[in-house]
């Protein structure tokens, strides 16, 4: 599946196509502003773009489904029905395994839609997604410089209001933003390099304003997924077919032996432990925990969102009664094997499985997209491994969404020249 060239500059379609990309260009400019207000609208808006998508096709929608979409969506179903024997009991009237299932049927179609734009206006896309990492970067960069003065100026703290708490919303908020930069970083580069020298000038600057914004954040990982996105794809343009594999191997291996990472922070010693960051000790505790857990019920797991329901505490460099799981394990193994059992990790390592052979067959000819696509999966598996939960619908519909502009990368930059 392939984006034309865009030699021929913007070719506006009619009919349901026009709205489509009309659509996917008011929802791609919206982005930056919903993800410096912490995400939470990505999800929706996705939603709607696929809900859009999926009225303005010209063919039927269940037609010509990629396999990772099937798996995926099997592997919903199966977390859904896990939330029947679940001890946590969802406050809201529609539990979030259906409204969750519901979702990422939507982003997948917007995935499609997004597609579809590209196809049409090629270099409209393209220049787009170049301005939204610009133009978020530089949204983190001056929200945190004034003391979130932008996040302030449309949500000040009201009368009363916990204005500690509010600040580490909003350091979570633009947190987040930064989890997106890394996202888009990969292909966002790969298009700025396939303009020339300059565009290498640019790739570097979008990628030192994302490290920038990571360290104003406190957001380590950041400035790690900034590093790595590089390593990694330099290694894929050089041997593509051979990194894509050991990604994709290394994927699998994540949700499979998952277990043995809890095994392996079990066994660290309490010297070891305090030589690392709070944090990091946190999740050592945490993953020792959790993999105790999965043995209860390695089968069927505990349920989705069951991670919610414990409640056991640890003591810590003189902090005492500290919950060692923080909402979920911080970990997509983990998370996976806890709640949906092995079951649930065969059916997610297929899911990745199928993907990554996806992504090799995708790449075949173009080293320029084998790497962009090298630099995405190995952003989205450190992101997904320490920091957020498998179940959070703006991580999801973020991640679908990343994926679909690897297509706008130009297969061969050549010919452009």
């Amino acid at each position: 599946m392939n984006l034309p060239a865009d030699r021929d500059g913007v070719r506006f379609p009619v009919g349901g196509e026009r709205i489509n990309l009309i659509s996917v260009m008011i929802i791609f400019a919206l982005l930056p502003i919903a993800a410096l207000a912490g995400g939470l609208a990505i999800a929706p808006l996705a939603a709607i773009g696929g809900g859009i998508g999926l009225l303005t096709a010209s063919r039927p929608p269940l037609t010509h489904l990629p396999a990772w979409s099937v798996t995926l969506t099997v592997f919903m179903i199966w977390a859904l029905i896990t939330s029947f024997w679940s001890p946590y009991v969802d406050p809201d009237p529609i539990d979030n395994p259906f409204i969750l299932t519901l979702g990422i049927i939507l982003y997948v179609a917007f995935y499609r839609a997004v597609i579809r734009a590209g196809r049409q206006a090629p270099r409209v896309m393209r220049h787009l997604l170049l301005a939204m990492t610009l133009f978020l970067s530089g949204l983190v960069i001056v929200d945190l410089a004034t003391g979130f003065g932008l996040s302030f100026f449309f949500d000040p703290p009201r009368p009363g209001e916990d204005l500690t708490r509010k600040v580490g919303d909003a350091f979570q908020n633009t947190g987040h933003g930064v989890t997106l930069l890394a996202l888009w970083l990969a292909p966002a580069m790969a298009i700025a390099i396939s303009f020339g020298k300059k565009g290498w000038a640019l790739a570097g600057l979008m990628a030192v304003l994302t490290v920038v914004a990571a360290r104003l954040v406190g957001a380590a990982v950041g400035e790690i997924a900034v590093a790595a996105i590089i390593l990694v794809a330099g290694f894929t343009y050089i041997w593509p077919r051979f990194s894509l594999k050991a990604l994709t191997a290394l994927g699998v291996a994540l949700i499979l032996f998952a277990p043995l990472i809890g095994i392996v922070a079990g066994h660290l010693s309490p010297e070891q432990k305090l030589a690392l960051p709070f944090s990091w000790a946190h999740r050592v505790e945490m993953w020792d925990f959790v993999s105790q857990q999965i043995k209860n019920a390695p089968i069927f797991g505990h349920g989705f969102d069951a991670a919610r329901t414990f409640t056991e505490t640890f003591d810590s460099r003189g902090f005492t009664d500290i919950p060692i799981i923080s909402l979920h394990p911080h970990n997509a193994g983990l998370h996976i094997w806890l709640e949906t059992g092995v079951i649930g990790a065969i059916l997610a390592s297929a899911f990745v499985y199928i993907l990554g052979r996806r992504a090799i067959d995708y790449s075949k000819g173009s080293r320029l997209v084998a790497a962009a696509i090298g630099g995405y999966m190995v952003a989205s598996t450190l992101l997904i491994n320490v920091a957020y939960g498998i179940w959070q619908d703006w991580w999801w519909a973020s991640l679908i969404l990343c994926a679909a502009t690897l297509l706008f990368v130009p297969r061969d930059v050549k010919s452009r020249a």
